[in-house]
């Protein structure tokens, strides 16, 4: 009886034991705490029942037209790699990046489950800071045959550079867009005009924009526009060696030389040369369609809107300065947050978002400029306009626009100050000295 009894003790402590194990294995599973690869766990959940998350992730995406439909195919994509990750889109009414940033930060307060998020630069700071966003370093550090199969070695590192804070790596850059000098060739070739060299100077486009102003019966074709807003003139002032911020974004210095020689020269386009109309309320892109304005300086997307109205008379140039000058860009991907319960697939899914070949090219063939290399280099050469090469070009001198985490706040006094001397109520000295005090005090 003795050594039945041992015998059935043993036994049940060997079960006890496989028990305790078998529970403590599932549970690293399930909290994604497992040394097993993001792929080697794809393959275990097609064997092993509960180990796949019973809940779909949820994206949030901005609405922009069209989309859905474009998206609804990419997932369909993803899902023939991946059919236990399920996906549920959740579109957000898209204005500005700020508020839609502000919309997602009031739907995490209340608790609303979001795993992915489709980011731009203007809110890769904030996210960061605020410990909304994960870092993928230990995700890309255990994947990396995974992520070469995407195709994420591709994206280009300058381009990639705005998701990366002090070393850690917090998503990939799908698309992004600079500001090139958009012309209109058929006024051009009216005025007898040859398209500009890349190296251009600030003299000759004012040259240029002379010669395409005409005034004739109460009407006027001006030859540029000027366009205040803090992306496109943080591309002029790029362009003149100089910048908005200090490097690590703790002063502003807008009231430098570098900056105050930019912001006048565009101001005299308006007011001292008269090539340019008062910027306040223009649609500077209807305005170039109807050949009312020669010139703009406008970022890729805009060709979206001129492909659908069949406008095929321009070509792109850089903006006088940047192929010499640095060259602001702002990026967007996809962030996976800390508040994610599935955290590993998140992950992956973003990463296969912005890494899919096909995604970019189902997207950015009349949008934003792809961030994989190959694809900017198959896609820019064979489509109009036909000096596109230069987004290609331009990715090697890019420097990512300046996002602090305060940026709405910083934006909208970059607004007031710029939106008052382009209305001549204030000075080019005073406004950018005025502005510079209360972005500093901002920060």
């Amino acid at each position: 009886m003795k050594n039945k009894a041992v015998k059935i003790l043993s036994c049940a402590l060997v079960c006890l034991m496989l028990i305790t194990m078998s529970g403590c294995a599932g549970k690293k599973v399930e909290e994604s705490n497992s040394q097993e690869t993001a792929e080697e766990n794809m393959e275990n959940n097609t064997e092993q029942s509960g180990t796949v998350p019973s809940d779909p992730l949820v994206m949030v995406y901005p609405a922009d037209p069209g989309a859905e439909e474009k998206l609804n195919t990419i997932l369909a994509s993803f899902n023939e790699e991946y059919p236990d990750i399920k996906v549920e889109v959740e579109y957000i009414p898209f204005t500005s990046w700020g508020d839609y940033i502000t919309k997602i930060k009031t739907m995490i307060s209340g608790n609303q489950s979001i795993d992915v998020i489709r980011l731009a630069t203007e809110g890769v700071s904030t996210f960061v800071e605020e410990g909304l966003a994960i870092s993928f370093n230990d995700f890309y550090a255990e994947n990396e045959k995974l992520l070469s199969s995407i195709g994420t070695d591709q994206i280009h590192e300058n381009v990639n550079s705005t998701f990366e804070i002090n070393g850690e790596k917090y998503g990939l850059a799908w698309e992004w867009n600079n500001a090139v000098e958009f012309i209109n060739t058929k006024l051009l070739e009216e005025a007898n005009l040859s398209m500009p060299k890349e190296d251009w100077t600030r003299a000759e486009i004012l040259k240029y924009a002379q010669a395409l102003t005409v005034k004739k019966d109460g009407y006027t074709q001006y030859g540029i526009a000027v366009s205040p807003d803090y992306f496109t003139m943080s591309n002029w002032i790029y362009a003149n060696n100089g910048s908005i911020l200090n490097e690590d974004m703790t002063e502003c210095t807008l009231n430098t030389e570098e900056v105050k020689e930019v912001v006048q020269f565009l101001y005299d386009l308006v007011y001292k040369y008269e090539v340019a109309p008062v910027p306040a309320g223009l649609d500077n892109l209807n305005l170039f369609m109807s050949d009312q304005i020669a010139m703009i300086s406008y970022g890729r997307g805009g060709i979206n809107a001129l492909h659908a109205n069949d406008f095929t008379t321009y070509d792109v140039q850089y903006i006088p300065g940047q192929p010499s000058g640095k060259i602001a860009f702002g990026a967007a991907g996809f962030v996976a947050l800390s508040s994610s319960k599935q955290q590993e697939n998140a992950m992956l899914l973003a990463s296969w978002l912005a890494g899919n070949k096909s995604s970019q090219e189902t997207f950015m063939k009349y949008d934003s400029i792809p961030s994989r290399i190959d694809v900017m280099e198959e896609l820019l050469p064979n489509m109009e306009p036909e000096n596109g090469e230069i987004w290609r070009d331009s990715a090697d001198n890019a420097v990512p626009l300046q996002a602090p985490s305060c940026y709405a706040e910083m934006v909208g006094i970059f607004d007031k100050y710029m939106t008052l001397i382009f209305a001549d109520e204030i000075s080019v000295d005073e406004g950018l000295e005025k502005a510079t005090e209360e972005i500093n005090t901002l920060l």
